[in-house]
């Protein structure tokens, strides 16, 4: 019996904050050497946020799309880990890493640094 093995171990990509839930993120693919429903994969996160969850996976295709709005000036990256999991009667796991930043966009209006300014 073969485990799943993803194609991609370790994987970057970003996100712009600010995006609806269920933008598009990154699929993630794994293949299994195993014929059957032994070689069939599911995918799902290793550890759930138990508050509110920030990306959602789906079990069949491995796409993976933001659960929820985010803002980079709470927080920057998040590191994710993914199963890949077999449908074997004792199923094996496969494990992708994935490191997903979050980019900025311009949300912020312009402050001045000091309450007066004197015109010379």
């Amino acid at each position: 019996m073969f485990s799943p093995q993803c194609q991609q171990y370790r994987e970057s990509t970003s996100v712009l904050e600010n995006q609806p839930a269920g933008t598009f993120v990154l699929q993630v693919h794994a293949v299994d050497a195993d014929e059957g429903s032994n070689g069939r994969v599911t995918y799902g996160f290793m550890h759930k946020d138990s508050t509110v969850p920030a990306f959602s996976i789906h079990p069949d295709t491995g796409v993976i799309v933001t659960a929820r709005k985010f803002d980079r000036e709470r927080q920057r990256e998040y590191a994710v880990t993914v199963t890949a999991t077999d449908r074997a009667a004792d199923p094996l796991i496969g494990i992708c890493q994935l490191n997903i930043l979050i980019l900025d966009q311009n949300d912020n209006s312009p402050k001045f640094e000091n309450i007066r300014y004197e015109c010379k």
